[in-house]
This record gives structure tokens, sequence and C-alpha cells, in this order.
């Protein structure tokens, strides 16, 4: 098992080198090309390479090469930008190489933790930034991955089977994928281009300690929309339900139907674990039963709160992430119920707090 996972993850980085153009090996003696990538991983491609690991793939695959990282962006020989983005069977990198010459690449991995991306970029790297390599082992290109050139020079299967033995010269006991078909370039595809806006869908719980006039807790589904730059803002349906309040010879219940909306920012800490901060504001209807008391009924009261908090999520597949999240809130309104004869028998704190777990699922929209 372990080396068909190996070798599938070579015939990824074969297959997306689709659109290059010819090589030839290096004299040893060139001079050091002065490299910078800047690597952006949209949310839920946390586990995919980042700078340090595509400089260190191209290292491995190509001891001869002569690109040399650095972390400035000016006064560089090449200069080159890759955005990832989830997809439904895996990650989509898009490479743009901005200098010496212009040219993009579209690398689509169906594999949900990246594996094999870091091969697969150093290899198309290597192609676009040293031209100077030759190629000649003819073979086909597997059918298992998607790749779209955005530039007219193309690379021919056999000049991408040829690379990776070339790379592969170095680890001797490496698998060369088998080849299945052969494989065209796409044509280029508006849709293909960075998400600029994801939409998600999640649903959890929440208890709280203050929302209503005793500890309360309830299931709630919503929406979020974040653009690429962490802006975002979420939408959120909420039932609650309180301990019951015992006041002799009754009892009251209290329960809310309730709404959340929470603009935020989103900012990624390290692979698969980012943070939001979001602005809260509350609104809804709670609804007060008395029983036990010489005269019963129900009465209701809006409910409105306003406040903020932090949310902390792990990313678990391209698709699928949990989040925990915990705020505090002030109330806006009067929150209070009473029953004749009896006085006040339930009122919220004027402040409060609550934590919430929730399942979130992912999507890009546009």
């Amino acid at each position: 098992m372990h080396a068909q996972r190996h070798s599938n993850q070579l015939g990824t980085a074969a297959v997306l080198l689709v659109a290059s153009v010819n090589c030839v090996a290096l004299p040893a003696s060139a001079a050091p090309r002065r490299t910078w990538i800047h690597v952006d991983k949209r949310p839920g491609s946390e586990s995919c390479p980042d700078e340090a690991a595509i400089f260190s793939a191209v290292s491995r695959l190509f001891p001869e090469a002569t690109l040399a990282a650095t972390t400035v962006p000016t006064n560089v020989d090449a200069a080159v930008e890759v955005t990832i983005q989830p997809r439904l069977d895996g990650h989509e990198a898009f490479v743009h190489v901005q200098a010496p010459h212009v040219g993009e690449r579209s690398i689509a991995v169906k594999d949900a933790d990246c594996r094999g991306l870091d091969e697969a970029l150093a290899v198309t790297l290597v192609l676009l930034l040293e031209p100077e390599r030759e190629a000649t082992q003819p073979n086909a290109l597997p059918s298992n991955v998607t790749v779209t050139d955005t530039t007219t020079a193309q690379l021919t299967s056999h000049q991408v089977d040829a690379t990776l033995h070339q790379a592969h010269a170095h680890n001797p006991g490496s698998a060369i994928p088998r080849q299945e078909g052969n494989t065209t370039p796409s044509t280029p595809n508006p849709q293909n281009q960075s998400t600029k806006v994801m939409g998600y869908a999640q649903v959890g719980v929440l208890g709280a300690m203050g929302l209503l006039a005793r500890p309360s807790i309830g299931p709630l589904f919503g929406f979020r929309f974040e653009h690429a730059s962490g802006f975002g803002i979420e939408f959120d349906g909420m039932r609650h339900w309180a301990q019951p309040v015992l006041r002799a010879p009754g009892r009251v219940d209290i329960s809310l139907w309730g709404g959340l909306v929470q603009p935020c920012y989103t900012h990624q800490l390290v692979k698969r674990w980012s943070m939001s901060g979001c602005v809260l504001a509350g609104f809804g209807q709670q609804t007060a039963v008395a029983a036990g008391y010489r005269q019963n009924g129900s009465a209701t009261r809006p409910w409105l709160i306003s406040g903020g908090s932090f949310r902390l999520l792990r990313t678990l597949s391209a698709e699928v992430s949990g989040a925990m999240s915990f705020g505090a809130f002030a109330h806006l309104s009067g929150q209070g119920f009473s029953v004749a004869g009896v006085g006040t028998v339930a009122e919220p704190p004027s402040m409060g707090a609550f934590l919430r777990l929730d399942l979130v699922f992912g999507s890009k929209l546009f």
C-alpha cells in the first residue's frame, strides 16, 4: 500500500505538468537564480505545502537546480505567486509566474491531505523557470488529474514523463508512475480562477449563562460567507430552553426562538487552524409559561443582545471543519417575567457568556 501511494503522488506531479517547455540539464556552474515564491492558502487548504516545502521538494528532486529562495520580492530573477484552494475531491493550485516571463498553470490534486502537491509544484516551477532542460522519454499521462494551461506553450506527455525520470534519477528506489491513456490539456475555464468567496453551512449546539433567566442550551443552524481577504458575515437561527425557574408554589419554563448576525474577520494561524473575531447581534422572542400558581398563563418578551465572540476552527478535510466559539454579550432590553401575587420570578443578569461547538461544511461559491 505504501509504494502505491507514493506512485500516485508522483503521478499527480507528472499529470499536472501538462503545460510547460522543453528542458536540458543545466551546467553545474550556473549562477543561482534569486527566486521569490508567495503561497496563498485559502481556508480548507491549510494542510497544503508552503514556500519552504516547495523549495525543499525542488532541492530533493533537482539537486542541480539553480533556484535560490529569497523572502524579499525585489531585485529577484524569478517571481511566482501560488494560490491553493479546496475543491470537492482535493485541492487546486494556481501558479502565476511574473518573472522572468509570464506563465500560468492550474494543478489539481485528488487528495484531501494535499499529498504530492509539493512535488508537482517543484517540477512545474523548475520547468517554467529553467526552460533549458531537455526531455526525450516518450510516455502518456495518467487520466485521473485535471490540468489547465493558460499559456500557449505546452508540454507533451513524453516531455513530462522524461522530466520525472530525470528528477528521480537521484532516488533509484522511487517508482515512476504507470501511464494510462492519453491526456490532453484542457482549455482555460473562467471558473477555475482563484476563489473569491467561500460559503459555509454549520450546525452546532450553544450553551449559555445569562442568555435567559437560568442556564440554557439548544441547537443552532446557520450560514457563513467569507471573502478571500478574511472578512465575512454569519447568520444563525437558534432554539433555546432554560432550566425551570422554581418559585413556590409553582414553576416557570422559559424558551427562546432567536437569530444571530455576526460580521467576522478570519486569520490563518498555522496549518489546519484559523481564528475568527466577530461582532455579535442577537434578536428574537422568549416565552415564559407559568404553572402551579393561582393565576397561570404565558407571556412573551422581545430578546435583544449585542457583544462579541472568538472562534477557533480546525480543518478536518477539504470540506469539513470543527469549530469552537466563546463570547460575551449584554442585554439591550428588559427580559423579566412576573406572576400575579408573587412578583418577579425570572429575570436574567444584564450580561452573560456562551460556549458554542459547530460542525462546518464549506464550498467555494465564486
